[in-house]
């Protein structure tokens, strides 16, 4: 129950009641003439009143009697929801035990569903009584339906994230799914969850034979491969030799998306693509794997290819591939995934220069919570047809709903201008979203960045320097004052000492790497700078950090490799400014 305005006195609002329900009863009594129906009545009645009575001692901070009148509510009516506020109210005095008291009880009346099961598996666990914990968790995986289990199964190490003893968590899973074990259906899915257990527990030699098992049981399953995405350890090489080879045997469409979101995770897009075109010719009536391909397209510039996947996925979806402007013609809200292939196909109209198509496709599209989207991409078009004021003022008309809309805004405003280096246009605008947003340093870091662009060196270090001393946890300024003494060849020591400080936020960060390399170059130690530049390069290939190690290479006397990395470091992004200036400094051509 919701309540609003002010509390009213427990006493003022209870006596009334009670008076109220005593004369109800009354005239229930003689009117039904019937026994039965008057107990009916007496109990509903009980039962309101009781939750009344509950709600209003939460409010009043009695958590006992509220908890207490919830209880015995939930246990007249057999009613669900009062089961589950009872809980609530038992973990709202930190107490677990009569959380699991409310539990118990809602489990003993409602024994079929599967969600008391979880709740009283899950206090158990969190009371470290585990052994208590294998009938509630066997309870709940047999009164789920098909889908719920293997999202339970899945979930099932999570459930012990806090247990000390991760084997006796093994061993209470391995109860719970006893009689499982040994079935050809449902056997593949258990010993899979068993991997993961074992896995969690770091028993990784057990975890590879219990992914065998659940292969053995049935080799079409998928089970087994799935629960392979998520171990890693010293498993993960075993479990993703039998991934693969699961994988080239036709699996389920849900195993190949699985496989393909892990590689797109690990940025390994070339993997990912393949399982996509495995995938299309094997389920080619599967939408959402057009929708992912001709994302990848997009991606890679292959537009052509793109625009066949996209076209597949909105004929699958019985949308078709170009809808004319329909503004204010129908108001059904577009679905999310057409939303996301109509904005894609719009971005292949426009990579075409045909931007009315593309605007076309925009216009087809009706979804609130795309508007931004829509814009900036309307603002896209725009600016590729050099109508870069135009551009902006669609910018300016997205409407500011909330603090994400607004930073996204003024990042794609910046974009536009950084990309066509019009630095003083875009540092106005990072002032104005400094003043608008004044709480996220990035803006300010935004602003000093552009002041550097435009030769106002002083401005760029008096905000980085205030940056520092207003957000010391914030590491970017750390390393771009940094860099940028060490680039000017001034105060090395403490450029040394900035990049130094970063590194300690952000360790693995190929670009503060590259930094510190380059504080080592121009302190002269250039094997070591060789050393951190070749990190950094390997960790992240990018055209300035190429330019780095090339001028590294070059001091060194290896001219020949320098050249080579310079021209690998163009292929990468052909009009780097500080690559090209170096390049043109040694007399390199292009």
């Amino acid at each position: 129950m919701d309540y609003y305005g002010p509390m009213i006195p427990f006493s003022r609002l209870l006596v009334p009641a009670l008076l109220a329900a005593q004369a109800g009863l009354g005239a229930a009594w003689a009117q039904t003439g019937s026994s039965d129906k008057t107990a009916q009545l007496v109990n509903e009645r009980v039962v309101f009143y009781e939750a009344l009575v509950s709600e209003f001692s939460a409010q009043a901070g009695d958590a006992a009697t509220a908890f207490a009148y919830m209880l015995d509510a939930a246990q007249r009516s057999q009613s669900e929801k009062l089961f589950e506020r009872a809980v609530e109210l038992g973990f709202a005095q930190r107490n677990a035990s009569l959380a699991l008291q409310a539990a118990q009880a809602w489990a003993k009346t409602l024994p079929a569903n599967a969600q008391v099961h979880r709740y009283s598996a899950q206090i158990l666990i969190g009371l470290d009584r585990l052994g208590e914990a294998v009938d509630p968790l066997r309870l709940m995986l047999h009164n789920s339906s098909a889908e719920e289990r293997a999202t339970q199964l899945a979930l099932l190490p999570n459930y012990f994230a806090r247990t000390k003893d991760r084997n006796l968590a093994v061993e209470t899973v391995q109860k719970a799914l006893a009689s499982d074990l040994g079935s050809r259906k449902s056997g593949p899915a258990a010993w899979a969850a068993l991997a993961r257990m074992q896995a969690f527990a770091g028993n990784d030699s057990l975890a590879l034979a219990a992914l065998e098992k659940s292969t053995a049981l049935d080799p079409q399953s998928d089970e087994a491969a799935l629960a392979a995405l998520q171990i890693g350890g010293k498993t993960a090489q075993g479990a993703q030799e039998l991934l693969q080879k699961r994988l080239q045997n036709k699996p389920g469409t849900a195993l190949r998306m699985a496989a393909m979101r892990s590689l797109i995770d690990a940025q390994k897009y070339a993997q990912a693509y393949e399982q996509l075109q495995r995938l299309t010719q094997e389920s080619p009536g599967f939408a959402d794997a057009w929708l992912v391909k001709g994302s990848l397209e997009v991606q890679n510039d292959q537009i052509d290819t793109a625009q066949a996947s996209l076209e597949t996925f909105l004929k699958l979806s019985q949308k078709p591939p170009l809808v004319e402007n329909t503004t204010g013609a129908t108001n059904e809200l577009t679905p999310r995934s057409t939303v996301e292939a109509l904005l894609l196909m719009a971005t292949i109209a426009e990579r075409k220069k045909n931007y009315q198509q593309a605007n076309d496709y925009l216009d087809s599209i009706y979804s609130p919570p795309h508007v931004a989207r829509i814009q900036m991409r309307r603002a896209s078009i725009a600016a590729a047809q050099d109508k870069l004021e135009e551009a902006r003022a669609l910018l300016r008309e997205i409407p500011p709903s909330n603090a994400d809309t607004l930073r996204t805004r003024y990042n794609a405003e910046l974009q536009l201008l950084r990309e066509r280096n019009l630095y003083a246009q875009a540092l106005d605008v990072a002032q104005e979203a400094a003043l608008a947003m004044p709480d996220e340093p990035v803006w300010r870091y935004e602003q000093a960045m552009l002041a550097e662009k435009i030769g106002r060196l002083a401005d760029m270090e008096a905000l980085l320097r205030g940056l520092i001393a207003s957000h010391p946890q914030y590491h970017p300024p750390y390393n771009a004052l940094g860099y940028s003494l060490a680039d000017r060849n001034v105060n090395l020591e403490e450029a040394r000492r900035l990049i130094a400080k970063a590194l300690e936020f952000a360790p693995d960060d190929a670009y503060i790497i590259d930094s510190m390399g380059w504080v080592e170059f121009r302190s002269g130690n250039l094997a070591q700078a060789r050393q951190l530049l070749e990190k950094a390069f390997n960790a992240q290939p990018d055209a300035e950090i190429a330019a780095h190690l090339g001028e590294v290479l070059w001091k060194l006397g290896d001219t020949a490799q320098a050249q080579t990395l310079w021209r690998e470091g163009l292929k990468l992004n052909a009009r780097n400014a500080t690559l090209l200036e170096t390049m043109k400094r040694f007399r390199v051509q292009p």
